[in-house]
């Protein structure tokens, strides 16, 4: 992480006059800067807000580049994530990228399921932005917290996962896969 040049931004009039007018909630507030410029602001912005925040691009492919951008800024083990585009149509009878939908269900849950002191940061596109989402009451109702020494009725369980669209799988080695064998139930959560 680059802390050393952020705490320099944070010392610039600019900087400070842009944080507070996000910070004072001044509607739209517009940046001009070179393209190298836009990822250490941003950086900059989230690492002194204690608020999520989500930064929309034009395209898919600036998304992706921002979002590794923001890495070499604030680390690769910052809460940093890419809402991706589904790239198929909407009623097209395939599957979608199962990449982007568990890059969805990341950046979803680090939202909903916000910790004191974590703010994510959510990097997407016009069009990733555009397409539906599960509701958020829909969301909050397949989340569910299992803790060591917890009691739980296994095929109650199971069932709930294969209702929530985890494929059950012999051996589980991608995230939305699960396994029982006997008493034994392995699960890969997409928000790993």
């Amino acid at each position: 992480m680059l802390n050393p040049l952020l705490t320099l931004l944070e010392s610039s009039t600019e900087f400070t006059g842009l944080r507070d007018k996000v910070t004072a909630g001044e509607g739209t507030v517009e940046v001009t800067s070179i393209d190298a410029g836009i990822s250490y602001a941003i950086a900059g912005l989230w690492s002194t807000l204690d608020v999520p925040v989500v930064v929309v691009t034009p395209a898919a492919d600036t998304a992706r580049r921002l979002t590794d951008q923001l890495y070499t800024w604030v680390g690769d083990d910052a809460e940093v994530y890419q809402f991706s585009e589904l790239e198929i149509l909407p009623y097209e009878r395939i599957s979608p990228d199962s990449q982007a939908v568990n890059a969805r269900i990341r950046a979803l849950d680090a939202l909903h399921n916000r910790r004191p002191g974590e703010s994510p940061l959510i990097v997407t596109s016009i069009a990733a932005a555009s397409q539906m989402v599960t509701p958020a009451a829909a969301f909050a109702n397949a989340t569910h917290l299992l803790s060591v020494g917890d009691v739980i009725a296994m095929d109650t369980l199971v069932d709930r996962w294969v209702a929530m669209g985890y494929e059950m799988k012999a051996a589980v080695e991608a995230p939305g896969s699960a396994s029982r064998r006997g008493g034994i139930l392995d699960v890969y959560p997409p928000s790993l």
